[in-house]
């Protein structure tokens, strides 16, 4: 059967946390999936690890380095669910983070851009925050005026409507998902699920 939600991840040397952002996405209690993997351009141990992986939902693209947009266009590109989730090569998804957003989506039509709370932990794994974001679309219209209100990647979005506003700007050199979430929701409706489904690495710079 084809899979329910397409999960997209892009790494560029990340092999010291990709086996568990991996792993914890074959092991979510949603079984139809696929994991697409976009190496783009690591010269770590990121290419060993991904041939490693032996499941069928897993499929790995890689290219010469050309940055995290051009990356994800290229792996939604190729994905077969209606339904996208994005993910983080150095993040963990709770077992159930797939299935309960696919539940949301489906009896909320008229939302194609969902996100989730989060646990944030430093490079040891140490809890050291949350990510609080409000969770109904008129409270994160209001605020999307003045920073982003969805953790990238936590979100899962409707492909239609990724291609409809022409997917990731690629010539941004940052925030090309704020800008993303803009144009969708010019078109959509956005939420936030309250629960911490996402556990994000912050970087010694992101503190």
């Amino acid at each position: 059967p084809a899979p329910l939600v397409s999960v997209v991840m892009s790494v560029r040397n990340g092999e010291r946390f990709l086996p568990a952002a991996i792993d914890s996405i074959l092991r979510q209690t949603l079984d139809r999936i696929e994991l697409i993997v976009i190496d783009d351009g690591s010269s770590d141990g990121s290419p060993e690890i991904l041939a490693g992986i032996d499941d069928s939902r897993f499929r790995t693209l890689r290219q010469a380095h050309a940055g995290l947009a051009a990356a994800l266009n290229r792996g939604i590109r190729k994905a077969r669910a209606g339904l996208i989730a994005r993910m983080d090569c150095d993040d963990e998804a709770a077992p159930d983070r797939l299935e309960r957003q696919l539940d949301y989506l489906r009896t909320h039509p008229e939302v194609g851009l969902l996100g989730t709370a989060g646990t944030l932990v430093d490079e040891a794994g140490t809890e050291v925050g949350e990510w609080r974001p409000p969770v109904d679309d008129e409270s994160i219209r209001r605020r999307m005026i003045r920073r982003n209100q969805f953790m990238h990647p936590s979100v899962m979005l409707r492909k239609s409507i990724f291609e409809a506003v022409g997917g990731y700007r690629e010539d941004m050199p940052r925030a090309q998902d704020y800008d993303l979430w803009l144009r969708m929701l010019a078109r959509t409706h956005g939420a936030n699920l309250p629960e911490p489904l996402l556990r994000r690495r912050l970087g010694p710079t992101q503190f």
